[in-house]
């Protein structure tokens, strides 16, 4: 079987469309980093990494170590994955469990799209860990090692269409290439504010958006990396915004286009559809007409010396 070098060297469309012959001389002597460059790309359409932190209880009531195990994820609609879980220490209290960007295979497409879009549009979500089989080491047993079997259902808060809030925008006189400019078009930098109920962490890289009005026509074009991550995180976008088209508070929202990661990402993408607010910010830096919200009242307030909370009785 010919290497990836070979054939790519020895193709003839291939030296039909490229015959300089300096570059082939480059790809030459870079071939075999190119073939192992394609085959990096390729596993990483057949897995990612999964990162979890947590602490799981009802473990018994005794203490013992839980050797590692292969188990299986499963979501809404089936398996979607397999990972090794890591060696565990038990305790009749709980045992913390860290989790830090472990390899899983993924087994189902469909699947594993399912869960990342119930993760991202739902308020509660369910992940089945199941079929572990692993070893039980334990002292106050007669045995030293016993087959266990493992199986946990882990409800957790899901992101609930967390919207997006406007941090802060500024023009800029560089916006990405694939982005025309001139008109009413002017290059925009954007600052999103985004809040994470979930205790998931999310990253599709690098994928662009649309900030659209209430009649879906498009305001800007925006292109960052997505990274979600636990509680707070923020998102900074570049792009171009259309001068030409307004926007109001609340009925202005943020859609997902398309993704640069895997395929699986940009149905993901797609399916982010989320409000947009603190919109005046962006009128305000495209030099627009704009109006500024009144500032909220302070939750907490002072009283002859003492702090108490908005809407209690003193």
């Amino acid at each position: 079987m010919r290497s990836f070098k070979e054939w790519l060297l020895q193709n003839p469309i291939f030296k039909m469309l490229v015959p300089d012959s300096t570059f082939l001389g480059l790809l030459h002597y870079n071939a075999e980093e190119m073939e192992v460059a394609f085959q990096n790309v390729i596993s990483i359409f057949q897995s990612f990494h999964i990162s979890l932190e947590g602490r799981l209880f009802d473990t018994g009531a005794i203490k013992a170590k839980l050797c590692p195990m292969t188990i299986d994820l499963w979501g809404p609609d089936g398996r979607f994955g397999e990972m090794t879980f890591p060696e565990l220490k038990l305790h009749p209290n709980g045992v913390p469990i860290t989790i830090d960007r472990q390899l899983v295979s993924i087994t189902s497409w469909r699947a594993l799209q399912s869960f990342l879009e119930h993760l991202i549009h739902d308020d509660k979500i369910t992940l089945v860990l199941d079929k572990g089989v692993a070893e039980l080491q334990c002292k106050a047993l007669q045995k030293t090692w016993r087959p266990v079997f493992f199986n946990r259902v882990v409800t957790m808060d899901g992101m609930n269409n967390a919207g997006f809030a406007v941090k802060g925008a500024k023009i800029t006189a560089q916006p990405p290439k694939c982005f025309e400019v001139g008109g009413d078009r002017q290059g925009l930098k954007v600052m999103f504010h985004v809040k994470n109920p979930s205790l998931m962490e999310l990253s599709l890289g690098l994928c662009c958006f649309e900030i659209r009005n209430e009649e879906g026509e498009v305001f800007a074009q925006l292109k960052g990396f997505l990274d979600m991550q636990i509680q707070y995180y923020e998102v900074q976008m570049c792009g171009v915004a259309n001068k030409g088209v307004k926007i109001v508070k609340g009925k202005t929202r943020l859609q997902g286009v398309r993704c640069s990661g895997a395929g699986w990402c940009d149905e993901i993408i797609k399916g982010i559809n989320v409000p947009v607010t603190d919109v005046w910010k962006l009128l305000k830096a495209l030099d627009l007409e704009y109006e500024v919200p009144p500032a909220p009242s302070p939750e907490y307030f002072q009283w002859y010396g003492r702090w108490f909370k908005k809407d209690t009785w003193i």
